[in-house]
């Protein structure tokens, strides 16, 4: 038997075209009926008897068996490159992450997964040209991170994100990284030794996408929502008005999480590289930041309520 059920949520996903919350609530009674089925046929037959319960359209017979076929491989895969799966029902399953409706049922994790439970976090977010000041400044919030423990939240991308997460690892801190595409695939030099130094710090490495899966620009804003989901709060660095880091600050308008933005004088705002700034700050979504004391304000500003 697959251990916590990672399976049964990858069929589902896979088989049942219908909502995250409605997966969640099928998933759920599933996982309350034992014994757990063995393979395609049986689940199939699960889903027959929890019709006469629930009410939902239910796939062919020979698509639920391809789609436990495709789950098997899936594990097979994942576990052949060392990455463990965390499903809807686990208790590692990131809290923050459930309060979205369109939380992915199956997380991918290398790593530390505790940390995803941390009991205070931030997103760091920002473009991928930032000036050098804003290189600087992702820096200098990631390691203020590291020293109040706050547990940093980023994309791994390089720019903005990259420097926020060095700036937490030179700190000694516990960083996340969100992938838009499988984990093994981390091949650039950069983020190889990115990922080594995240898990030496007992960080973790995520993605909601399987092994083997390439990158695609819908994926990198699908990403966003989970970075803004997983932080207690937002911090953005440098960016333009489009873009994904104002894909983010859209998840986090969503989310009703606090935003921080850097600010540091009108006339350099008006740069095409921080014009998303600007913005965020006149439309009153995100609070100005323009010294040290006021990250370490922003940082201390929104205490988080356990």
């Amino acid at each position: 038997m697959i251990k916590n059920n990672s399976i049964q949520w990858l069929v589902l996903e896979k088989a049942l075209l219908l909502s995250k919350a409605s997966l969640q609530e099928i998933g759920m009674r599933l996982s309350g009926d034992y014994p757990q089925s063995q393979n395609g046929k049986e689940f199939f037959g699960r889903l027959k008897l929890l019709r006469t319960q629930v009410d939902f359209k239910i796939p062919l017979q020979e698509i639920v068996e391809k789609s436990w076929e495709e789950a098997e491989s899936i594990i097979d895969s994942s576990a052949r490159y060392g990455i463990h799966l965390i499903c809807w029902e686990d208790e590692l399953y990131p809290s923050r992450l459930r309060q979205r409706g369109d939380a992915p049922l199956v997380i991918y994790y290398r790593g530390n997964p505790i940390c995803l439970n941390g009991p205070q976090t931030l997103g760091i977010v920002g473009t991928r040209n930032p000036t050098y000041m804003g290189k600087q400044w992702a820096f200098k919030a990631g390691y203020q991170c590291a020293q109040k423990s706050i547990i940093m939240v980023s994309g791994m991308a390089r720019g903005c994100d990259q420097e926020a997460h060095l700036g937490t690892l030179e700190g000694k801190g516990q960083t996340i990284g969100v992938l838009a595409f499988g984990l093994e695939r981390i091949r650039e030099s950069y983020l190889r030794k990115m990922e080594e130094l995240i898990l030496e710090n007992q960080g973790c490495l995520i993605s909601e996408y399987p092994p083997e899966t390439v990158p695609r620009i819908n994926y990198f804003v699908a990403r966003n929502r989970i970075i803004s989901a997983l932080g207690d709060k937002l911090l953005v660095v440098e960016t333009g008005v489009h873009g994904g880091t104002m894909h983010t600050v859209r998840f986090a308008l969503e989310d009703k999480k606090p935003i921080g933005c850097w600010y540091s004088s009108p006339e350099p705002l008006k740069q095409p590289l921080r014009e998303g700034n600007q913005v965020l700050i006149e439309q009153g979504w995100a609070l100005p930041l323009k010294s040290d004391e006021d990250l370490n304000y922003y940082l201390k500003k929104f205490p988080v309520e356990k």
